[in-house]
């Protein structure tokens, strides 16, 4: 009679059926060769644990943290509803055994290798362009945008509206991709970041604005222009594209785009336990600050 009516029963249907787990899995990317505990020093990770954690209570379930994935694991013994998967890549472990195991799951960021699940991004296009726009209002004719070989999806969109942006507006734009495969702290992703500005304000063609796609990488900014004497933001415009503490209590403070952590993870939970029909695009915040005020 069912298959006559063309019920499809709704996803809570089923799971009161199966009396199945009210328990929500979080999986973090991997990032370099950081431990957990310095993804979780970071603002946008602690935020976004907080933040699953309540909406799961809201939902009437729990949240619970998941181990990094390796081959051998296990995933049956956490008894999950499902999983919010991070920042997803191309050939992810995480999303392939998932599968396997037949576990629902949607992500923070495109899945490229499934683009068909249900994801909940930022609108990172256009928070690119509002920001570049922006730096060019301020005086910005040479821009550098340092992106990391990450291979998330939502850096490869900033970096695609940066040239588009740059054509568009025939501004000279310089992109520079950081190297973090060997990194294991945030200090050193800072670091990684302060070199990499540091041979770009020592080489040719120097810019006077140089936007970091990544949380730490306006620290290391303003770091290589202090070693070099130069004023931020008379002689250089800083910008990144993740807002957070070290953001705003910086010296200059740094301007940045909120990508609104907490209603994106939110709005993942929602997506995972209930029937929602369709993928979500979160806007994006431009937090204008000193480092690019003039």
């Amino acid at each position: 009679m069912a298959a006559q009516l063309r019920y499809v029963p709704s996803r809570a249907a089923r799971h009161l059926v199966a009396g199945g787990s009210d328990v929500v899995g979080l999986t973090f990317p991997s990032i370099a060769r950081l431990p957990i505990g310095e993804l979780m020093s970071t603002d946008w990770y602690s935020q976004v644990a907080l933040t699953a954690s309540q909406a799961a209570f809201e939902h009437g379930g729990a949240l619970t943290l998941l181990p990094p994935f390796v081959e051998t694991m296990n995933l049956m013994k956490f008894s999950l509803r499902g999983v919010v998967v991070l920042e997803p890549t191309r050939g992810d472990l995480r999303i392939e055994m998932l599968r396997q195991c037949a576990i629902p799951y949607v992500t923070m960021g495109l899945d490229p290798g499934h683009p068909d699940v249900f994801t909940v991004t930022p609108d990172t296009a256009h928070g690119i362009e509002k920001l570049l726009s922006h730096l060019r209002a301020m005086g910005a004719r040479r821009i550098a945008v340092l992106s990391t070989d990450s291979g998330w999806h939502n850096e490869v969109v900033a970096t695609e509206a940066a040239r588009e942006w740059a054509i568009a507006n025939r501004c000279s734009l310089d992109l520079r991709t950081v190297a973090l495969v060997e990194q294991d702290t945030r200090a050193g992703i800072v670091g990684a970041a302060r070199a990499a500005a540091y041979d770009l304000l020592t080489g040719d063609e120097v810019p006077d604005a140089i936007v970091g796609l990544f949380e730490d990488f306006g620290i290391g900014i303003l770091d290589a222009a202090s070693e070099l004497g130069l004023r931020v933001p008379a002689d250089l415009l800083v910008a990144q594209d993740v807002d957070g503490f070290k953001a705003q209590h910086s010296r200059p403070p740094i301007t940045a785009l909120e990508l609104h952590a907490s209603e994106q993870v939110a709005s993942a939970i929602d997506l995972l336990i209930s029937d929602s029909p369709s993928s979500i695009t979160v806007p994006t915040t431009l937090r204008i600050r000193e480092s690019s005020s003039r």
